[in-house]
């Protein structure tokens, strides 16, 4: 009952038939997914401030929490549609044609390659008919790229689609409206789930205007609330009308998305002030700065609704960013623009382009000394050297870079198009393949190239080595043992597939590895469309097919067709033309594999500590997340023991590493720890009655936690940002 007296309480009155409270109950249905994400006894103490908080209303008391009204508005759409000065209009600014600089955005080219180019702006507007804080984020054109914008896509956002048909003075061919709202909306599905969008028709004041059918849009996205024409340069003038209704209904929105507001203490909005001043002049807050902060509010660090806890739902809000698996990152950002500009100013520079992804850490030095920063209503951004660090290590964590080699910084989304010339045979190899149907998300290969860089296959090229890697591909050769060779490539134009062979005696383990992969890419867009389809091939085909039908070609059949045969039992399957297919024939090359992320917590230990690891695992378990550790080991899976357990890693979004005097002198615990720590995956653990043995390098012995420290588990899996399964 530790930690759970709110739920207990609840249990106690629906045991002893006490009406439902209705107001309690909806106020403990209605929060948020960020605190969801918090370890139960922090749930729990939150439940009970907002128990609390209602019965002293009631009492006639003093109200002693309050809200924080703080939502997000997303602008998104084609480069020089208006964004910014639409942005502009909602703050009141007189905005004049031509004389506001274009963000650096995205523009579809006819081949149908998505370019993308440089960074967010953010502004801030204390909206007061909807008595709320208003965040505005400026994408200019950009397609998003998911691991990079972690931190600010969140379920509770407004985005608003800014569109115009091209102005002809600009030079630029008119565009489909149509077909490009449906191409921004099919982003917005993917990574923002069921936000709403507003469609705003830019420049309404031209020649061309932009018209969209806007029912047609709706019963595709549902999520679509309308289509506003504006004109920002005459919001005050001529299209004043049309600029009031568009303001009218966006402020209905942002209420709405309001009403589900956090609640605070008087301490803790108190330090939240503090921040907020304290960000108007400095870009970071170190931890001894934000330590005193709270001592001065009186809010103490530790417990489940002190210091520590706020800090990590600020970070989950957007209030403040904190990074701690960012080595040199110290200290909380206050300013997120200054991370997110410092990537993206990298990632799409001059120098990045020329060098063909390929950089130096001078070269990140030289972009950030002098980088082209946009005219914003905030202060300048500041790159010092001694933090440029701070953003490639930031570029290796969002899976957009890797550092083949200290120094060395390669972008796997800037690399040369052309494919090198290798000797992969395709002929007979396994053949798998994810059919993304709205949208092929663009940072789903460079993530895979990201984890599985130290496999990347060396190419002769006359008398040098070539890593074989491309902006469209990659060729893997895996380590740890495995047999296996394969090549990840995805359409660099129209079509929206990405591709996996292998070849190899373990070519079905590597596949599921490599599978896993993409889905651990995608598993948090929810709103993603994508089937995965398995190549079949006529020798498994069932025997009477074989003799009815004679030759044949390999084909498509879906992954999840085949799944539920053999969940059901079921000795075949259809596939193309009327024919079968043997559904253990099948499945003996391609066995299946949970859909997933994977089993979340793995762990690696001495037999000897077989006893202390069940009680451990158990722990975990209790704390909502899945474990396996070799006591899960399948004897009757086509896979052997080894391969089991580099997959268990591999799929694992922690590996728990039990350090003991037995397991540092195991090869087998040594090897699956350096595996994790490659992954940036490791947590290392002590028994606490014992002292701690003498940690083989490079693990170290720092940030060991005791095996029995629930709360610094369950921190360590949140700075992972791991999901309960509850």
């Amino acid at each position: 009952g530790h930690g759970c007296d709110s739920w207990l309480d609840r249990l106690e009155r629906a045991l002893s038939a006490t009406p439902i409270d209705a107001e309690l109950e909806l106020a403990w249905v209605d929060i948020s997914e960020e605190r969801l994400s918090q370890s139960p006894a922090e749930v729990n103490a939150y439940l009970k401030q907002l128990r609390d908080e209602i019965l002293a209303r009631r009492a006639g008391a003093e109200a002693t929490l309050q809200p924080l009204n703080r939502v997000r508005t997303i602008f998104i759409g084609p480069g020089a549609a208006g964004k910014t000065s639409l942005i502009r209009a909602l703050h009141g600014e007189d905005v004049v044609e031509g004389d506001q600089e274009q963000t650096h955005g995205t523009d579809l080219t006819e081949s149908g390659r998505i370019e993308i180019e440089a960074a967010a702006d953010i502004f801030e507007l204390e909206h007061p008919d909807a008595g709320i804080t208003v965040h505005f984020w400026d994408f200019g054109g950009q397609v998003m790229a998911h691991a990079t914008h972690q931190f600010f896509l969140r379920s509770r956002c407004l985005y608003v689609l800014v569109l115009d048909c091209a102005d002809e003075r600009a030079g630029r061919e008119r565009r489909n409206a149509d077909a490009e709202a449906e191409y921004w909306l099919e982003h917005v599905k993917a990574y923002g789930d069921s936000s709403p969008v507003m469609i705003v028709g830019g420049k309404c004041d031209l020649k061309h205007k932009v018209n969209v059918d806007l029912s047609r849009l709706q019963r595709k996205f549902p999520n679509v609330v309308g289509f506003y024409p504006v004109s920002a340069t005459g919001a005050k003038s001529d299209y004043k009308p049309e600029f009031d209704s568009f303001v009218r209904d966006w402020v209905k929105q942002l209420i709405k998305l309001g009403v589900h507001a956090e609640m605070f203490s008087r301490a803790q909005f108190q330090v939240m002030e503090r921040i907020k001043e304290a960000a108007e002049t400095h870009d970071f807050l170190p931890f001894n700065e934000y330590e005193k902060i709270c001592d001065e509010a009186g809010l103490e660090m530790e417990g489940p609704a002190g210091g520590q806890t706020l800090r990590d739902l600020l970070d989950k809000l957007g209030v403040i960013m904190h990074f701690p698996e960012l080595d040199l990152l110290d200290a909380d950002l206050l300013n997120p623009r200054w991370l997110t500009y410092g990537v993206y100013t990298i990632l799409f520079s001059e120098l990045c382009y020329e060098a063909g992804g390929r950089l130096k850490t001078g070269d990140v030095v030289k972009i950030l000394e002098t980088p082209p920063l946009p005219a914003g209503t905030n202060r300048p951004v500041v790159y010092s050297r001694s933090r440029c660090r701070i953003i490639i290590d930031a570029m290796k964590a969002f899976k957009v870079a890797y550092e083949p080699q200290p120094g060395h910084i390669i972008v796997p989304a800037r690399l040369p198009e052309n494919e090198p010339p290798h000797e992969f045979d395709y002929d007979g190899a396994l053949a798998f393949q994810f059919d993304f149907k709205g949208i092929l998300p663009r940072h789903v290969l460079p993530a895979l190239i990201v984890d599985r860089h130290k496999e990347i296959k060396r190419l002769k090229a006359g008398r040098r080595k070539i890593d074989a890697v491309w902006e469209y591909g990659v060729i893997l050769s895996p380590q740890w043992g495995l047999n296996a060779e394969a090549v990840v490539y995805a359409d660099a134009h129209s079509e929206k597939k990405l591709d996996i062979r292998v070849k190899g005696n373990d070519a079905s383990t590597y596949l599921n590895l490599l599978r896993q992969c993409v889905l651990d890419a995608v598993h948090e867009m929810r709103g993603l469309d994508f089937e995965e389809n398995i190549r079949v091939i006529p020798q498994m085909r069932t025997d009477a097919e074989l003799r009815r039908v004679p030759g044949g070609a390999p084909h498509w059949v879906p992954y999840d067709n085949i799944l539920t045969a053999q969940e059901a039992g079921e000795p075949k399957f259809p596939g193309k033309d009327r024919t079968y297919y043997d559904t253990e024939k099948v499945m003996r090359i391609f066995p299946a594999v949970s859909h997933s992320p994977g089993h979340q917590i793995m762990i690696s230990y001495s037999h000897k500590e077989r006893k202390i690891v069940d009680a451990l695992a158990k722990s975990v378990e209790d704390l909502g997340y899945r474990v396996w550790y070799d006591k899960s080991l399948n004897a009757a899976s086509p896979e052997g023991f080894r391969d089991q357990i580099v997959r268990a890693i591999e799929t694992a979004s922690a590996v728990l590493v039990l350090w003991t005097g037995a397991s540092v002198r195991s090869k087998w615990v040594r090897s699956e720890a350096d595996m994790a720590s490659d992954g940036r995956k490791l947590i290392g653990l002590k028994v606490k009655t014992r002292k701690l043995p003498k940690i083989p390098p490079p693990f170290g012995e720092d940030h060991i936690l005791d095996h029995t420290d629930v709360e610094g588990l369950t921190r360590a899996f949140q700075t992972l940002k791991i999901r309960r399964r509850l």
